[in-house]
């Protein structure tokens, strides 16, 4: 009995990896929507402590899928197979069969992945090296007219979310904005490196994609010996160390950097990006814990919108009053998948959907904080809202009844507000990367028109194809780029 069950090992294990490697895949689609190589790469970078304070939800569902699942079903098929082939079941044949079974499920899952597109380009690309604005910090910005700023990163905020007729209308068109006669944002598109957070914060606060990197990184660039960033086992140590972003301009021109976030800001290295880059206040997760009589009913545990928000006021008041020039930046956290509900919302059963209500009451926050700042301080604080990313949809959405109304064809754009009085360029798309200069120049902090790889939306004299530019962007973020790797020696 114990040399057939010794026997057995060997086979479960071939069908448990294939069933493991299956799982894995749907659980990748189904929490976090189309995922390459190259993130997965992006996530080790990030080391051990920058990927376990993701939310308990995701990862109950990992062990749910590629443990528990993967366990009982290989067990079933094992059993059904001992029934069936008894004996014939040790033959050699039976072993090749589970072995090339396991080669398919893996080719499967690495073109799933886009795997061997990620190797394709292997010779040094100039896009960025021919396309980078370096700012230019010889000198300080003396505008006297110079704008505090507040950014609010929407967490897989649509465009869509204000015109869907699945959402209730009196809410989701406060984000409009049309009392403050706003010029409309061009088309927000997300690309390549900005399907995640912060992705998207990085590339929008320093005009350049976070790409893989490190010992991790699969491809060749490191047989030159040239990259000597810093990291250890757990994960970087500075992030993107030679890179200039937001925060440092902003520290530079004496004004102070807030982050707020209801999460673990080591969860993909938040707190080492934003400590690398001029912000000397984080307020997360580790400040909200001790709030009592709070429900940590959102992401990872932490708070909901409505308290990140109150918490933004008070520091909002706080700086105006003792007139230091400041720099809020807020991430809200709700709208993660599947939704998480704000209990001091009053919006929270118009429908059955559990995500569509989470937008109704963020979309409310949003408004009343916002509606809040401009009452109080007017023109004097330039407000920028953006969502990180698309909503990393799947096919469980096509055509429900619940359904957040997104065809994976159609045109999704994300959401974006810039709630300045400058007029806006004619111009139908931005992405990611126009944020950084954009923001600045909402400040009256004017660092050029291009900064990074970004093109400000504001209108100005310049004759720059922006459709030709970004079309350039798309088909070239990423290939190599030696010029790139320098940002983190």
């Amino acid at each position: 009995m114990i040399k057939k069950i010794l026997k057995l090992i060997p086979i479960f294990l071939l069908i448990y990896c294939s069933i493991s490697l299956l799982f894995f895949n749907l659980w990748l689609q189904r929490y976090f929507g189309d995922v390459d190589f190259d993130l997965i790469l992006v996530n080790i970078n990030f080391g051990f402590h920058g990927l376990i304070n993701a939310d308990d939800y995701v990862i109950n569902k990992f062990i749910e899928y590629c443990f528990y699942g993967s366990l009982f079903l290989s067990l079933i098929i094992l059993v059904i197979k001992y029934l069936i082939l008894k004996n014939k079941l040790f033959d050699f044949y039976v072993y090749i069969i589970n072995i090339t079974l396991l080669i398919l499920i893996l080719v499967f899952n690495l073109n799933k992945l886009d795997f061997f597109d990620s190797f394709n380009e292997k010779e040094d690309n100039k896009f960025i090296e021919n396309n980078y604005i370096k700012p230019n910090l010889d000198k300080k910005i003396a505008d006297s007219d110079q704008k505090d700023v507040i950014i609010i990163y929407l967490e897989s905020f649509e465009e869509n979310y204000t015109k869907n007729k699945f959402f209730e209308p009196k809410i989701m068109n406060q984000l409009n904005f049309n009392e403050y006669n706003f010029s409309k944002t061009p088309n927000f598109l997300e690309t390549k490196y900005n399907n995640y957070t912060i992705g998207g914060i990085v590339s929008s606060q320093c005009g350049v994609p976070q790409k893989p990197i490190g010992i991790f990184d699969t491809r060749s660039i490191y047989k030159k010996d040239k990259l000597k960033h810093e990291r250890n086992v757990y994960g970087i140590n500075k992030f993107l160390p030679k890179a200039i972003c937001l925060g440092d301009i902003l520290k530079y021109n004496d004004y102070e950097n807030i982050l707020i976030y209801s999460g673990h800001t080591s969860f993909h290295a938040m707190d080492i990006f934003f400590k690398s880059h001029g912000y000397n206040k984080i307020i997360d997760y580790d400040y909200f814990k001790n709030f009592k009589n709070i429900p940590k009913q959102s992401w990872s545990n932490g708070v909901n919108d409505s308290v990140i928000f109150k918490k933004a006021i008070e520091e909002v008041d706080k700086y105006k009053s003792s007139k230091k020039k400041f720099n809020i930046t807020i991430l809200t956290t709700d709208t993660h998948f599947p939704g998480y509900i704000d209990p001091n919302c009053k919006n929270k059963f118009i429908s059955e959907d559990q995500l569509i209500n989470s937008i109704h009451c963020t979309a409310s926050s949003v408004y009343d904080f916002t509606n809040e700042i401009k009452n109080k301080y007017g023109d004097s604080i330039s407000i920028i809202l953006l969502g990180d990313h698309l909503y990393p949809i799947d096919d469980r959405y096509n055509n429900h009844k619940k359904t957040l109304a997104v065809n994976k064809d159609s045109k999704r754009t994300i959401y974006a507000k810039i709630l300045s009085k400058k007029e806006i360029s004619n111009r139908s798309k931005m992405n990611h990367y126009d944020f950084f200069p954009t923001i600045l120049q909402s400040m009256n902090l004017d660092y050029g028109d291009r900064l990074g790889l970004g093109y400000s939306i504001f209108k100005t004299n310049n004759n720059f194809d922006y459709e030709i530019y970004y079309n350039s962007l798309v088909q070239n973020i990423n290939k190599e780029s030696e010029f790139y790797y320098d940002f983190w020696r």
